[in-house]
């Protein structure tokens, strides 16, 4: 099927923040993670991380799906895919998400983001559904419910605050 143009309740609000103002049922659609990015096994980011504040205004984003084919090494997938001096805030990712690899090389999933460097996650949810069909060889896979991989050097730290921790792995 073709990709259909998503028109969401969305707008930049006073603060410079995304904010997201009511919540989000993605039917079902396979979902290219905001910050479409890869990571090496070194923590560099390749591509277009997401960089801003997200504000999901305590809203749920439910029912849609990521697939990290078995050829894609370096793969991060969540609602974000990779996030670098970022806050994401005040989310729920609902019970309907499915985050599934059949990589057998690096991947890291979560359900809010995949992987988060030097950023700030926090009152978030997440009821996703992480699957690795990539087998007991894979090289290194990262899962965690809320965010899969969290990376910050000594001097800048990462925090997560109030993250709850639901998905069925």
């Amino acid at each position: 099927p073709s990709p259909r143009p998503l028109f969401a309740p969305f707008r930049l609000n006073a603060a410079g923040e995304v904010e997201l103002l009511a919540g989000l049922d993605l039917e079902g659609e396979e979902w290219t993670p905001i910050g479409n990015a890869s990571v090496t096994t070194a923590n560099a980011i390749t591509g277009n991380a997401f960089t801003g504040v997200f504000n999901g205004g305590n809203h749920t984003v439910d029912n849609f799906k990521v697939t990290i084919p078995a050829t894609d090494g370096g793969s991060v997938a969540g609602l974000f895919g990779a996030v670098q001096g970022a806050t994401i805030k005040d989310l729920t990712i609902g019970s309907k998400v499915v985050l599934k690899t059949s990589s057998k090389t690096f991947v890291t999933l979560g359900g809010v983001v995949g992987y988060a460097a030097e950023s700030t996650l926090k009152n978030l949810d997440s009821y996703a559904t992480l699957v690795n069909d990539g087998g007991a060889d894979n090289v290194r896979l990262v899962i965690g419910g809320t965010g899969g991989t969290m990376y910050a050097p000594a001097a800048a730290p990462c925090p997560a605050e109030d993250p709850q921790r639901h998905a069925r792995l």
